[in-house]
C-alpha cells in the first residue's frame, strides 16, 4: 500500500518503491519531478532509443547494398553468356545439326559443331573468350551442361504449349508411330488447338495433363488398326474416357489400308511375276506398307491389264508348275470367276463403315455454312444443333449458343464477309468479341481443331530421321526429344527470341537452368 505521508519532499526512488499518495500537491511533484535528474535521464535515453542502433544498421545496409550491386552486375554478365550458349543450341538445334563432335579434345582439328561455334564467337567477343578460358565450371562444355541446357529450352517450350492448350477451349491430337535408326519405336503426338484466334499444331516429346475428358474433341490416325480399331484400338480405348473425342481417319490415308489386302497377289510371288512376263502382262508393282501410292499404282495396272491376267489365271490353273501351289490355285480360281472381287468389295464396305463411321458427326459443320444462313434464319436447325450438343455436351450452353446463332444467322457479315472459319475466328479475336459470342467462339474453334489428316506427324518423323541418324544413333530418347521439339517449334522458339523482353524467355531458360542443379556459378539476382 502507499505511503500515506508521501508528498512533494518525497524523493523520486520513494514515490517509485512506495507510490504517491498526497493528491492535493501533485502539480508541485510532478514539477519537481520534471526538473531531477532522474527524469532528465529517462527522457533522454527515450529519445536516443534505436538512434545510434540505427545509425550502424544504415551503415551496414549501405555497404551490403553496394554489395549487391557488385554482385548483380557479375550475374549479369554471367546470364549474357548463358544467354550466347542458349543461343548456340537453338540454331544447331533449328538446324537439325550434331552439337558434339567425335573427338572434342583440345588438339582435335574438329571439336563438334557446338564447341567450333563458341570458339568462332569467341574470337569476336573478349568477354565470351575470358569467360570461356577462365570458367571452370564451363571448361569443355560437356555433355552435361549441354543437355541441361537442352531441357531448360525445351522446358520453357512445354511450359508455354500447355498455357495455350489449357486457355483453349478445345483441342484435338494426332499421334503416329515409326521406327528409328536403331530400329526403336518412337511415337509422335502432334496438338492441334486454337490460340489468339489463329489454328497451330504444336509438336509434344511427352504427354502432359490437358483434361482430356472435357477438352478433347478429336483424334486423327492413319488407320492402322492397332490405333483405328474400334474394338481394342487406341482410339476406342481414347473414347472410354473421352467419349467425345470423335475419331476421323487421316485424309492422306483414307483409301489406303482399305485397299491393301486386294491389291498384293502377285506382288509377293516370283513365279506368278515370271508368268505375267510370259504373257506379256506390265509387271505388277511391288507393294509397300508405309508408301501408300503403290497400292493405287497396282490398282491401276490390274484395271488395264484385265484381259491379259486373265490369261494369267487360266495358265496358272492348267499348268502342271503350279500343280502343288494351292494357294496360287485358290487365288485365280477366286479372281477369276469374281468370287474374291465380291469378299473384297465386302471388306472395302466393312472398313468404310469401320473408319468413318464419326464422319456422320461431323454434319454440325453446316452451323457455319454461310451459304444456308437465310435458311437457318427462317428455320432455325434445332435438328443440327441438338446433334452437335449430342457430341460436345460438356462443352456449350444450349440457349445461349442458340441466342448466339440467331443474330449470326440474321446478319450474316457481322463477323466479316469472309466464308472460311479461320478468317471468322481471327476476326472475332481481334475485335475482342470473345466475351460477347463466347459459345460461337468455342464453337469456330471446335471446326478449326478437328483434325483433317496426320501429315504433322509425318513431318515429325522427317525430322526425326534427320536428327538420329547412322552417325548419331547413340543418343538417349530424353536429348532426342528435346532436340526434336526445338527443331520442330522452330516457329515458336524465334518468336520467343525475337520477342523476350515480353516473354522472358532467356530469363526463364536460365532460371530453370540455374536452379535445377547446384551451379558453382551465380546466376539468381541477389535481392
Amino acid at each position: 500500500m502507499a505511503n500515506p505521508t508521501a508528498g512533494c519532499a518525497s524523493t523520486i526512488r520513494e514515490v517509485v518503491n512506495e507510490g504517491y499518495s498526497d493528491i492535493r500537491h501533485i502539480g508541485t511533484a510532478l514539477q519537481k519531478h520534471d526538473q531531477s535528474e532522474e527524469h532528465k535521464f529517462a527522457s533522454l535515453k527515450l529519445k536516443l532509443l534505436g538512434k545510434r542502433s540505427q545509425t550502424i544498421q544504415n551503415s551496414l545496409n549501405s555497404a551490403y547494398r553496394e554489395n549487391i550491386l557488385k554482385q548483380n552486375e557479375i550475374i549479369k554478365e554471367n546470364r549474357d553468356i548463358i544467354r550466347r550458349l542458349i543461343d548456340m543450341i537453338i540454331f544447331l538445334g533449328t538446324q537439325e545439326q550434331a552439337l558434339r563432335g567425335h573427338d572434342e579434345s583440345q588438339n582435335s582439328l574438329n571439336q563438334g559443331n557446338f564447341k567450333e561455334l563458341a570458339n568462332l564467337l569467341s574470337k569476336f567477343d573478349d568477354k565470351f573468350k575470358k569467360f570461356l578460358d577462365e570458367s571452370s565450371v564451363f571448361s569443355g562444355l560437356s555433355k552435361t551442361i549441354q543437355n541441361d541446357l537442352i531441357d531448360s529450352i525445351n522446358k520453357i517450350i512445354s511450359q508455354i504449349i500447355s498455357a495455350e492448350i489449357k486457355q483453349s477451349p478445345c483441342f484435338s491430337w494426332q499421334v503416329d508411330e515409326t521406327t528409328d535408326i536403331q530400329c526403336l519405336s518412337q511415337l509422335s503426338v502432334i496438338f492441334r488447338y486454337v490460340t489468339n484466334g489463329k489454328i497451330v499444331e504444336r509438336f509434344m516429346g511427352f504427354f502432359n495433363d490437358f483434361d482430356l475428358a472435357n477438352k478433347l474433341i478429336g483424334q486423327t490416325y492413319d488407320g492402322a488398326s492397332v490405333m483405328s480399331g474400334e474394338l481394342n484400338g487406341l482410339q476406342s480405348k481414347i473414347k472410354n474416357v473421352a467419349s467425345q473425342a470423335l475419331f476421323i481417319h487421316c485424309y492422306a490415308h483414307r483409301m489406303n489400308l482399305i485397299l491393301q489386302d486386294s491389291a498384293t497377289f502377285f506382288s509377293k510371288s516370283t513365279k506368278r511375276t515370271k508368268v505375267l512376263d510370259e504373257v506379256g502382262t506390265a509387271r505388277i508393282p511391288s507393294g509397300s506398307d508405309t508408301r501408300w501410292n503403290y497400292k493405287s499404282r497396282t490398282i491401276n495396272v490390274i484395271i488395264n491389264e484385265r484381259s491379259e491376267l486373265l490369261e494369267v489365271f487360266e495358265y496358272i490353273l492348267n499348268s502342271d508348275e503350279f500343280s502343288r501351289d494351292q494357294e496360287s490355285i485358290r487365288a485365280a480360281v477366286g479372281f477369276k470367276n469374281m468370287r474374291l472381287y465380291k469378299e473384297i468389295l465386302d471388306l472395302i464396305m466393312n472398313q468404310i463403315d469401320i473408319r468413318f463411321k464419326d464422319l456422320e458427326f461431323l454434319a454440325f459443320l453446316d452451323l457455319l455454312d454461310k451459304s444456308k444462313f437465310t435458311l437457318f434464319k427462317k428455320k432455325f436447325p434445332h435438328d443440327l444443333l441438338d446433334l452437335f450438343l449430342k457430341t460436345y455436351p460438356k462443352l456449350f450452353i444450349k440457349n445461349i449458343l442458340q441466342n448466339e446463332l440467331q443474330v449470326w444467322y440474321s446478319d450474316p457479315d457481322i463477323f466479316g464477309n469472309s466464308s472460311n472459319y479461320s478468317d471468322i475466328t481471327e476476326f472475332v479475336y481481334t475485335n475482342e468479341l470473345q466475351s460477347d459470342v463466347p459459345e460461337i467462339y468455342k464453337l469456330l474453334c471446335v471446326a478449326l481443331s478437328l483434325p483433317a489428316s496426320s501429315a504433322s506427324v509425318e513431318r515429325s518423323f522427317s525430322t526425326l530421321k534427320r536428327i538420329k541418324t547412322f552417325s548419331r544413333n547413340s543418343m538417349d530418347q530424353f536429348r532426342l526429344s528435346n532436340l526434336a521439339t526445338i527443331a520442330i517449334e522452330r516457329g515458336l522458339v524465334k518468336y520467343l527470341q525475337d520477342n523476350f523482353e515480353t516473354s522472358k524467355f532467356y530469363d526463364n531458360v536460365i532460371d530453370h537452368f540455374a536452379l535445377s542443379k547446384n551451379r558453382r556459378i551465380d546466376l539468381i539476382y541477389k535481392q
